[in-house]
């Protein structure tokens, strides 16, 4: 019988490395993130479940140091390369998102736009984001919307990819053969629609995506009333909710009020 992979082995063996790692795309880009990207500012920016430092040059230049934590240690290997660029204004540090190796209050941004659905509780990683905040902070967090084509297309469909997975013979017929090449597709137009980039991904990009899409043995899905009762009960504002990515993602812009503390139980 074989071992239930978790997120941390998954990313170990596909991490998010998929071509979009320059500081001007997601600074440019549409949508929420970049939109909170170009308004946010301030001294310390944590960025968590980083990956392969996607974001870090882009908070960079928002902030005077900004700091990545993932709980993969290809991810934080990778996401150091990235920072050797500005290694006097990116960091780089292990870490798991249920427990984040940081103190209460400590950051004015925080982002989190791809990490807490993966963690197997949501709300506990919500909770541990938020406790970075500083009065004043703001924050985007991103989780997968439970009312979407995506978490009808997870629970379905993608059982069969993530079945062949991890079985050779399985894999190299189903996944490499029958559904990489239209992944490849569907991931270079969202690619153009998103973020402008007439460049094809090459076959490893959209490999990694379509692992994190189809093959993530760790993923939760929620609603807009959770995301707005998480934020309640640890003491944030949420200053704006949306979705993107044809409803798949739910995406929050959120605040600590000046004048009230952290929320670290």
């Amino acid at each position: 019988m074989r071992a239930t992979p978790t997120a941390r082995d998954h990313y170990n063996r596909h991490p998010y490395e998929v071509g979009l790692a320059q500081a001007h795309t997601y600074a440019n880009a549409p949508g929420p993130t970049g939109s909170f990207l170009r308004s946010a500012s301030g001294q310390i920016a944590i960025d968590v479940g980083c990956g392969p430092g996607n974001l870090l040059a882009a908070l960079a230049q928002r902030a005077r140091i900004s700091v990545g934590v993932d709980i993969s240690d290809v991810s934080v290997r990778l996401a150091r390369s990235v920072a050797e660029a500005s290694a006097d204004r990116v960091r780089v540090v292990q870490g798991n998102a249920l427990g984040l190796p940081f103190r209460s209050a400590c950051a004015d941004i925080v982002v989190a736009t791809g990490c807490l659905h993966h963690t197997g509780d949501a709300w506990a990683a919500f909770r541990e984001v938020t406790r970075l905040l500083r009065p004043g902070g703001r924050g985007i967090v991103t989780v997968y919307r439970r009312s979407s084509y995506y978490h009808a297309l997870y629970r379905t469909a993608a059982r069969l990819p993530r079945w062949a997975d991890g079985r050779p013979g399985f894999d190299r017929v189903v996944n490499r053969g029958l559904l990489m090449p239209a992944f490849w597709l569907y991931f270079w137009v969202g690619r153009l629609v998103t973020h402008r980039r007439v460049r094809p991904p090459s076959y490893g990009e959209a490999r990694n995506y379509f692992a994190d899409q189809l093959l993530n043995p760790v993923v939760t899905f929620h609603t807009e009333a959770d995301v707005r009762g998480w934020a309640e009960t640890a003491g944030v504002v949420v200053e704006q909710l949306s979705t993107s990515h044809a409803g798949a993602l739910l995406n929050a812009t959120i605040a600590r009020p000046v004048g009230s503390g952290s929320t670290a139980g």
